[in-house]
């Protein structure tokens, strides 16, 4: 695969907290924006993607949907008051 170098300017605050993410990951700055930016790209290329992230996390922590059953019911009750 061809790789091109690019540059470009980011405000401090936004460094910082990709900083951060990169110490929490054990990863460079370049490693945090290319997986950035393979996200943005996979996510434009693929709007259904959040969905089947979101199926994903359900399979993988059951109890979310209990905790959102509970939360729509509570409204739907403040609806009705």
């Amino acid at each position: 695969m061809e790789e091109k170098n690019i540059g470009f300017r980011v405000s401090l605050d936004l460094l910082k907290e990709i900083d951060d993410i990169g110490d929490e990951m054990h990863l460079n700055r370049t490693s945090i924006l290319v997986i950035a930016c393979r996200e943005f790209v996979d996510k434009r290329k693929n709007p259904d993607l959040i969905k089947e992230q979101i199926r994903q996390a359900l399979r993988e922590e059951p109890a979310l949907v209990a905790e959102a059953v509970q939360i729509y019911a509570a409204r739907q009750l403040q609806k009705k008051e």
